[in-house]
């Protein structure tokens, strides 16, 4: 019997053939090089693409539900297909959610887009070329390679592109996206485009896991046993071009096995999550769901944390997620962290695949936040005891956690933020996070390196 392997697996020279015709064209960039391999060429030129974000993201907070795409696809839209993108990394930055929409009015197009989405508590900031770009060369893992560099390589179990080996599975369950949208902690990207055929949708939904080498894709995989998901063999590369945020509309009639037909009714079930990617801190023992820190935004955030072991326990879960850690005191702390001495805050601009943390241990005098500017940094104090001191810096914080109390410190920190102390009892072994009119109670359990660690 033949081996389908041998028929799928192209030959090096077919590869290279390929991707000299999407160089063409691409200046010499990798990226849109990249783009020109997996979507058509003029695909750019109707297609816009937004950065969403919830309208008030908080440090605290928990996954928000994206409106489904039939709603971009309402009765008298200027779209003629609407696309989500969701891409997570095992890093402790961000989550990236793009939309992208095609239609043949990009102007009538790009405030329909943004009115919906915003309707939906949703904030959409739209990408330049140079933007959509980047985007690309994020989920695809594309390293700094010369024009000469090998962009894809066909295969049956998998396809390598950029610096990773990816595999693409599809579903046609359409709730399930709500499911795989919520990722672990491996490099993932789900998209989903929609267009209306009549009285029906064409649906394609992909998912993109991906690792530096295929035995780690492999175990990367192993998470989805649970998960009715259909591995796209043989046709990884075509797929992947569905998790990219470029918006192709699916034609029907297609013969691609990621391809759906399905009536509005199942297409309007699929949404996908956003807003939660960070530090999970622990157990929220009110909503019973983790409650994950976002500490490294688009922006600055500060906090206040009541004790030095708290502190640590941050820090050493954003070293575990990729971010670097410095602390600012008078000695080092034990664990995999950077040392300042004491002084002015050691601010230092962070990346989202490398953001920055500031560990500010008890400082004599307590610093100011104002005029810290960047993003994908954080800065945490120390206020050990927590005092009457400290109430200029709860006032201004986006983030506070604390743990045992004494009477006195449970009352300024009703002070500063009315009843929700009074809300949250206190429960032995559990700390109470507070952010801009949020706040949680938080079971935290401790790895085996981190009690080590703590000890």
């Amino acid at each position: 019997m033949i081996d389908p392997r041998k028929l799928v697996k192209r030959l090096p020279v077919a590869d290279t053939l390929l991707d000299r015709r999407a160089y063409a064209g691409a200046g010499g960039d990798r990226r849109a090089a990249l783009l020109n391999a997996l979507v058509p060429l003029e695909s750019l030129g109707s297609s816009l693409t937004f950065a969403v974000t919830p309208a008030h993201p908080a440090v605290l907070s928990w996954p928000v539900r994206l409106p489904p795409l039939t709603a971009l696809l309402a009765p008298g839209t200027p779209l003629t297909g609407a696309q989500v993108v969701v891409h997570t990394e095992p890093s402790a930055a961000n989550r990236w959610t793009w939309i992208s929409v095609s239609s043949p009015d990009l102007a009538t197009a790009s405030g329909w887009t943004r009115d919906v989405l915003a309707q939906h508590g949703f904030t959409a900031v739209q990408l330049d070329r140079d933007g959509v770009l980047d985007a690309v060369a994020l989920i695809a893992g594309l390293d700094g390679g010369t024009a000469s560099t090998k962009l894809i390589e066909r295969g049956f179990d998998s396809c390598t592109m950029g610096s990773g080996v990816h595999a693409c599975f599809t579903w046609s369950s359409a709730p399930v996206l709500e499911a795989l949208t919520q990722l672990p902690s491996v490099r993932a990207t789900v998209g989903v485009r929609l267009a209306r055929a009549g009285g029906e949708f064409v649906a394609e939904r992909v998912l993109k896991l991906s690792a530096p080498d295929p035995k780690s894709l492999l175990s990367a995989g192993t998470w989805l046993a649970q998960v009715p998901l259909t591995r796209l063999n043989g046709h990884h590369a075509s797929a992947a071009a569905t998790t990219v945020p470029v918006c192709v509309p699916p034609v029907w009639p297609s013969q691609r096995a990621w391809t759906h037909i399905e009536p509005a009714a199942v297409a309007g079930q699929s949404a996908a999550w956003t807003g939660s990617a960070g530090i999970v801190l622990g157990w929220d023992v009110v909503r019973q769901t983790h409650a994950p820190l976002r500490l490294f935004q688009e922006r600055p955030v500060t906090g206040v944390v009541s004790s030095p072991r708290l502190a640590h326990l941050i820090a050493a879960r954003a070293v575990s997620c990729g971010a670097a850690v410095t602390v600012q005191g008078p000695h080092p702390w034990r664990g995999p962290f950077g040392h300042a001495a004491p002084g002015p805050p050691a601010l230092a601009s962070g990346t989202p695949r490398q953001p920055h943390l500031l560990v500010v241990d008890r400082p004599s005098a307590l610093p100011s936040f104002e005029g810290i500017s960047g993003s994908h940094h954080a800065v945490l104090v120390v206020a050990d005891p927590l005092g009457p001191e400290h109430v200029p810096l709860l006032d201004v914080a986006d983030l506070v956690v604390v743990g045992e109390l004494s009477t006195p410190q449970q009352a300024l920190l009703r002070g500063v933020f009315s009843g929700w102390l009074d809300e949250l009892s206190p429960v032995p072994g559990e700390v109470t996070v507070l952010s801009h009119g949020v706040a949680a109670r938080v079971g935290i359990t401790l790895t085996g390196p981190e009690q080590h660690l703590l000890s």
